[in-house]
């Protein structure tokens, strides 16, 4: 096991891999015109691609642009403090293939939300991911004066 600076599980990529095939919401976030954006999304892992279906908008003009994306999945638990985050990085392409689109949707991937009729994917490539595994971020007890719980952290 790795462990990176600030005490977090450093994941393999395999494990990386594994917690995103399991899990159907992230986080797609790219550069659009001069800002972030960052998108909720519902996807699927199918093939070692994730797909998402998409209608016209931002996130198919990121896909058709090529431009850089991140994907962002992960599991908190609040209450035992406890959690992994997993990062996919590249470029999304446009599903185009009328056999790899029938492959898709024999497949039965679904959308949370009304959804489009585009697939785009991101290859499950380049994936990164840390976890905190066991006990609370801090061990010191609040101060009595505190409305709050503090959260020491170490950079």
């Amino acid at each position: 096991m790795f462990v990176d600076p600030n005490g977090l599980e450093i994941l393999p990529p395999a494990e990386c891999r594994e917690l995103v095939e399991r899990q159907e919401v992230g986080r797609l976030g790219f550069v659009e015109v001069d800002q972030v954006s960052i998108f909720p999304v519902t996807y699927a892992v199918l093939d070692g691609q994730i797909l998402i279906r998409t209608s016209a908008g931002s996130k198919l003009a990121a896909a058709v642009g090529g431009r850089p994306v991140a994907l962002e999945v992960d599991v908190i638990d609040r209450r035992r403090h406890t959690g992994w985050s997993v990062l996919v990085r590249g470029q999304m392409s446009v599903v185009d293939d009328p056999a790899e689109i029938t492959h898709i949707d024999d497949a039965g991937l679904h959308t949370w939300g009304p959804g489009g009729n585009t697939y785009v994917c991101l290859p499950l490539d380049d994936v990164t991911g840390r976890a905190l595994r066991s006990g609370p971020l801090h061990t010191d007890p609040p101060s009595p004066n505190s409305t709050r719980q503090e959260i020491v952290t170490t950079d």
